[in-house]
């Protein structure tokens, strides 16, 4: 049976342009579409610096605390690619629950984005697990870094046209 990052790959080889997700961006307030070939690149991309960064491997477990957002899928596809676990954890959870999920689940390396980077310097103290916020994959946010959100708003509708570098 093929992997979810399988999956994404394959289709990626067949269906260059068509559309795997759509996210809206809160920030912007912009639906972010992104093609099958654009999410295979960067799952790729995140997986190879999560293992060489982050020093993540196989049958390790991370914890992943974000909003649901494009770097947050590539990077838990990543997290899959290398046969790493993802430990989802809920943003809408007090902040005492996802700490105490960090501690008994045994993540050694906490993945977030920068509105919940208290929280995990809060487990990186208390539970010993390492802190990678998602800003700091790439030397400029993530995703404002990732080719397929250059976008530009079209002037009729809020949604995003996704424009290749």
């Amino acid at each position: 049976m093929a992997s979810l990052p399988q999956v994404v790959h394959d289709h990626a080889s067949t269906h260059l342009e068509r559309v795997a997700i759509e996210v809206w961006d809160e920030g912007s307030g912009v639906t972010l579409r992104v093609s099958f070939k654009q999410l295979s690149d960067n799952l790729k991309s995140a997986a190879g610096f999560l293992q060489q960064v982050g020093g993540v491997g196989a049958g390790q477990s991370c914890a992943i605390l974000s909003h649901n957002t494009v770097a947050y899928i590539c990077v838990s596809l990543g997290l899959m690619e290398i046969g790493a676990t993802a430990i989802h954890l809920s943003w809408r959870q007090p902040d005492a629950v996802n700490l105490q999920l960090v501690k008994e689940l045994g993540s050694k390396l906490l993945l977030t984005s920068r509105p919940f980077a208290h929280v995990a310097k809060q487990a990186q103290h208390e539970a010993g697990v390492r802190l990678m916020l998602f800003e700091s994959i790439c030397p400029t946010p993530l995703e404002s870094s990732l080719p397929f959100l250059r976008r530009r708003r079209s002037p009729r509708t809020r949604s995003a046209a996704i424009t290749r570098p």
